[in-house]
Formats: structure tokens, C-alpha cells, sequence
């Protein structure tokens, strides 16, 4: 997604929230109705644009990026000729995720926690952790919340605060 793309989904699911919100305090029975997931389009296109711009994942002389598909969720192409594999997850306020094989097998694991964003609205800040070979940290798969995350990584990662108008 081109970065006007991500800002503007970003208002829909913004319209969304505030809807489902006034939605559930006029009709009690739509306490059943869950918000709707960070859209993984999303938080994928905000990694690739950030590491485009040379934001996470510094000094590894990134020649492009592409969607990896079932290989990877994002593909970087060194100018070694070598590929580096990364994977992205995304999570709003509940800040819960599911770290699969694969997750943990990348070459980077990117943690995109947009906070409040879709509550509060575009101009909330957004965090980003960049952590390289996550199986030092996750031997293998696992549901992990974000407090957790960011103690057993603890300093051995990269962190990036900034909000959609910054992309």
C-alpha cells in the first residue's frame, strides 16, 4: 500500500471502531459484536515502508521489499544477493499475538503495536519493535503478550515511536 492508502484505511477502521462503539452503548445485546482485527495489509505496509526509508532495520543495505507470501509476510532483498525473511505482527490495544514456527524461525520480527489508534484517531502514536533472530528469545511457538515480549527481549531490540503522519 502506498502511504496515503495507509493513512486513509487507517480513518476506515478509525469510522469503524467509533461506530461499533455508539452502536454498543444504544444496544446492549451488541456487547457480543468484537471490534474488528488490526488489518494485516496494514501493519505489513507500514514495515515495508519503514525499512524502505531506512527506519528499522539499519545497516543492512536493503535493496527492496516485497510481500513474501506463504515464505515470509515480508521478503528483503540485500544487495548481497542474500534475502532476509521477516515477519510482522500487529495488534491494537489488546496487544496479545500468536508466534508460529515461523515467526520465530525469521530473520527479524517486527511487533507493531498501534496502541489506541483506531479509538483515539490517526494522530495516535504507534510503536514499533524490530527484533533480529527472535529465536534467541522464542525457542519455539507461543501465545506471548506485549509486556512480556519486551521483558524477555529486553534491550536487544529496536524501537521506533511515530505516529502515521511521520510515514
Amino acid at each position: 500500500m502506498k502511504k496515503t492508502q495507509i493513512k486513509e484505511l487507517s480513518k476506515n477502521v478509525c469510522e469503524v471502531f467509533s461506530f461499533l462503539a455508539d452502536f454498543k452503548e444504544q444496544n446492549p445485546l451488541a456487547e457480543h459484536i468484537q471490534f474488528p482485527k488490526t488489518p494485516t495489509i496494514l501493519s505489513e505496509s507500514i514495515v515495508r515502508h519503514l525499512i524502505n526509508d531506512n527506519r528499522i532495520i539499519i545497516g543492512e543495505n536493503v535493496q527492496r521489499t516485497d510481500f513474501g507470501g506463504k515464505t515470509a509476510d515480508i521478503l528483503v532483498e540485500l544487495a548481497s544477493g542474500k534475502t532476509l525473511k521477516v515477519e510482522v505482527k500487529g495488534t491494537a490495544t489488546n496487544a496479545f499475538q500468536d508466534f508460529s514456527e515461523k515467526d520465530v524461525a525469521a530473520d527479524y520480527l517486527v511487533w507493531v503495536h498501534l496502541e489506541d489508534l483506531f479509538k483515539s484517531g490517526i494522530a495516535s502514536p504507534i510503536n514499533v519493535y524490530v527484533v533480529k533472530k527472535p529465536s534467541n528469545y522464542f525457542p519455539e511457538s507461543q501465545k506471548i503478550g506485549l509486556r512480556k515480549f519486551l521483558t524477555t527481549v529486553g534491550q536487544n531490540m529496536q524501537r521506533l515511536t511515530l505516529t502515521l503522519s511521520d510515514l
